[in-house]
């Protein structure tokens, strides 16, 4: 052989996709509305912070034809980000992390029996879009 393979090398895959069309045919699924569900920040160490306090808001000028923006102003006071330090989505994984209830919706286990006074707890169960 020439291509510097031995068919002894190669691998199978039954897993892999199909590439007929008419599989993948199908309705689009639903999505709700994006919900804020959570903040964090990011204090001036860029230090996880779990909770709002990095928040600022902008309120739009009454009469914009009359303002003037300068996008040197507070240009020599601003802290800059290290860019040698790469922090991928970290901090947002630690907030998932630190914020697991907020993803998790209780529901009785249908195949409990729960007599009153019974202090056993509840399953918890992912919150999915796909629930049956």
């Amino acid at each position: 052989m020439a291509t510097g393979c031995s068919s002894n090398n190669v691998q199978q895959f039954d897993d892999s996709l199909s590439t007929n069309s008419f599989q993948y045919d199908k309705g689009f699924p639903f999505f709700r509305e994006p919900l804020e569900i959570g903040k964090f920040s990011l204090d001036e160490s860029r230090q996880f912070k779990n909770n709002s306090s990095q928040l600022k808001y902008y309120y739009p000028p009454k009469d914009s034809s009359k303002c003037k923006f300068d996008l040197r102003s507070g240009y020599g006071i601003m802290i800059h980000k290290d860019e040698d330090v790469k922090e991928y989505i970290d901090t947002l994984l630690q907030w998932i992390m630190e914020s697991k209830d907020r993803f998790l919706i209780k529901k009785s286990n249908p195949h409990s029996q729960l007599k009153e006074g019974n202090s056993q707890e509840q399953d918890c169960y992912f919150n999915s879009e796909f629930e049956h």
